[in-house]
């Protein structure tokens, strides 16, 4: 899938991730991986390089506060949307 722009959902909310696999397509070329966990994220930043990281802060099963400061420490450059709900 040369030429895709690559994103990451991490996070495991179905509804929020139903809605991105079917919004970020109308923005253009993009390809979307979903991580469920903290460590499949990281996995899956170093596995997939994605140009951008959808970081769910309420999905339990990711810590996001420590995550996000793993993403820097080892791609400083790499954009990342925090997903908040009230």
């Amino acid at each position: 899938m040369s030429g895709k722009k690559k994103v990451l959902m991490a996070g495991n909310n179905p509804e929020v991730a139903g809605y991105l696999r079917n919004f970020i397509p109308l923005l253009g070329n993009y390809e979307m991986e979903q991580a469920f966990n903290h460590m499949e994220a990281l996995a899956k930043i170093h596995a997939f390089e994605p140009e951008l990281v959808l970081l769910d802060f309420d999905t339990p099963q990711i810590e996001a506060g420590k995550i996000l400061r793993e993403i820097r420490s080892g791609h400083s450059s790499l954009r990342i949307l925090a997903l908040v709900r009230d």
